[in-house]
């Protein structure tokens, strides 16, 4: 297992009110594929404030064996989160780690999920916003630049 962290001293922008008062966690995962049954997760992405300044780790799943110990890592660093925000993490995301977790043994927490992915729906619906939800086409309405020096499909290649 790698673990890389980051500091940026960003402010970060508040949630919407619903996702409760306490600390939250942005969560994003990489997979070998969509089935957690046959599929393995590469990587888990956490983004966090603490104490105003963003954080970021990363958990990288460097070979077959060591999926169990980053699922236990991130289990743990997830307990210290009243709320886990994803994109489409509440079908996917959570769902798939809690699959994993269960095949190799490890005890996964109750995580509390706003899924940004069920607002941008509603925009859509409500006000015709959005041509799709792609986490793309929201990026550039709200003119959030994003730069990847890696794509998914290349770090599951990696």
């Amino acid at each position: 297992m790698s673990i890389h962290t980051s500091r940026v001293a960003r402010p970060l922008p508040p949630l919407p009110e619903v996702a409760g008062p306490g600390p939250e966690a942005y969560l994003d995962i990489e997979t070998t594929g969509l089935s957690a049954d046959s599929a393995q997760v590469t990587l888990v992405g956490l983004v966090y404030s603490d104490g105003g300044v963003r954080q970021l780790e990363q958990y990288f799943v460097d070979d077959v064996e060591s999926e169990a110990e980053v699922l236990r890592e991130v289990a743990r660093r997830l307990r210290a989160f009243e709320t886990t925000v994803t994109y489409n993490g509440a079908t996917f995301d959570l769902p798939f780690l809690r699959q994993r977790a269960a095949k190799l043994g490890v005890r996964w927490p109750r995580v509390q999920t706003y899924d940004l992915l069920r607002t941008a729906r509603g925009w859509r619906q409500e006000y015709g916003l959005l041509p799709d939800c792609r986490l793309q086409t929201v990026m550039a309405y709200f003119k959030v630049g994003r730069q990847d020096e890696t794509s998914g499909r290349e770090m599951v290649e990696a």
